[in-house]
């Protein structure tokens, strides 16, 4: 095959000039694609391409490995909030690595004065300086493997005039990461580090399998708890089962999704954001999936089959910033997030969290069952609020528990955490107003 780069013609002297000249517009070619990968990004034009993440738009538009499409994307960010880095990469004063290491120290305060230092130091220095302004605790002393471990990892140690710089990630913790290498077609090394309690899980399942399987190994005990684990998932979060019910019960709530209908959605779907660009793309995510739309909710849309598809996080916001306005999300977004807590409710403050305390249930239960009337003031408040006067409730993902909303209005402890693992297996993405009040629906008839 005929060399595609043929050099030999070229002197000692026209060679090194045009080398130095090829990695100089590498540089500058360098930070303008950094340049263009930054206002992509702010741009968000991942999204209608069809990629849930900026990261993804890298690695299948722009072919990039996952570890190179991560590196950019950072750079490229800190190059965007400080732009001097720009010139610096451009200039071949500071490389992408660089970059890296620097971005977490980096602060408006420090930023232009910390570059200028870094400013045309090789990566040791960096190191070196870093390491003077931002000093770290010392590593944990680690006694030398003796005896046949010094055999076992001979063959693995460094040559003795190497040092190896440690990644500031790992200098508190040098665990080698998990990782899951190709081996051979539909075959996987899997290295990573199991807790004691995995262990004993690994171990008592082995034991459990015995008869059935004697010689279960690793490999095969995992792949059955994988297999268990996603049909379990399944089942939780789109009603995932073998022998689905021929009808489903009538919902109090309106956005409330039923799991014959979830689980329709998501075979229909595939499991797989639906979201397709105009060039006829579909993003590949199949990771924080979300039920949407298609007639917008708001808008008097049904949680029908029909009027459902599945929709990663990302793009399921997209869609509404399209429909309402990025600066209407925007507002609402932060409205949520700025609302103390002690106002999400009209009728009061809201209660204190729900804790496994037997003395606590107890007291709650008298309070009902000894008390007619007690229970006749539970059973109204429950009517009110099942009726049409229960408060806005914004959640967040962490805040989503109605058993303290439910204790709160003298329902018993235990039919308040009843409620809560119904909620949270029936309707697992739901809002804590949706799920206060689907389980105010099921207590109302029963309180009155």
């Amino acid at each position: 095959m005929k060399h595609p780069y043929p050099l030999t013609h070229l002197g000692d002297g026209e060679l090194l000039s045009h080398n130095e000249a090829i990695w100089r517009r590498r540089r500058h070619c360098t930070a303008e694609g950094l340049a263009y990968l930054a206002e992509i990004d702010e741009r968000r034009l991942y999204l209608p391409a069809a990629y849930p993440t900026m990261q993804s738009f890298c690695i299948h538009e722009l072919r990039f490995t996952p570890d190179e499409a991560e590196k950019r994307v950072t750079a490229a960010r800190v190059a965007r909030q400080y732009p001097v880095v720009f010139t610096l990469i451009a200039e071949g004063q500071l490389h992408l690595t660089g970059v890296l290491i620097l971005a977490p120290r980096l602060a408006p305060a420090n930023a232009a004065e910390l570059l200028a230092a870094a400013a045309d130091q090789t990566l040791q220095e960096i190191r070196l300086l870093l390491a003077e302004r931002f000093p770290r605790p010392d590593l944990a002393v680690q006694e030398p493997p003796s005896g046949d471990q010094l055999d076992l990892a001979a063959s693995d140690s460094p040559a003795p005039e190497r040092v190896e710089m440690i990644p500031e990630e790992q200098a508190q913790t040098p665990v080698s990461p998990a990782r899951v290498t190709p081996l051979s077609p539909g075959r996987f090394g899997v290295q990573f580090t199991m807790s004691q309690k995995a262990r004993d899980h690994y171990e008592y399942s082995r034991a459990l399998l015995s008869h059935e399987l004697p010689k279960a190994d690793l490999a095969t005990v995992s792949e059955m708890a994988y297999a268990a684990l996603a049909e379990k998932l399944e089942k939780k979060k789109f009603g995932a089962t073998r022998k689905p019910r021929s009808g489903a019960r009538s919902a109090i709530d309106r956005r409330y999704i039923p799991a014959a209908s979830r689980r329709q959605v998501y075979e229909r779907d595939g499991g797989r954001c639906t979201f397709t660009s105009e060039a006829g793309k579909r993003c590949p995510a199949t990771r924080l999936l979300e039920f949407d739309h298609v007639d917008e909710f708001a808008r008097g849309g049904a949680a029908t089959v029909d009027n459902l598809r599945i929709r990663c996080r990302a793009h399921n916001q997209y869609a509404a910033e399209c429909t309402f306005g990025k600066g209407f999300m925007d507002h609402k977004r932060r409205e949520a997030g700025e609302r103390p807590a002690a106002k999400r409710l009209q009728a009061g403050s809201p209660p204190a969290p729900e804790r496994a305390d037997p003395c606590t249930d107890s007291m709650a239960s008298e309070k009902t069952n000894g008390d007619p009337r007690a229970s006749a003031q539970a059973g109204a408040r429950v009517g009110a609020w099942t009726n049409g006067h229960a408060p806005v409730v914004e959640s967040t993902a962490d805040d989503r528990d109605v058993t303290p909303w439910l204790r709160r209005l003298g329902v018993r402890a235990s039919e308040a955490r009843r409620m809560a693992e119904i909620c949270e297996t029936t309707m697992p993405d739901a809002s804590l107003e949706e799920r206060v009040k689907r389980a105010l629906g099921y207590l109302a008839p029963r309180q009155r």
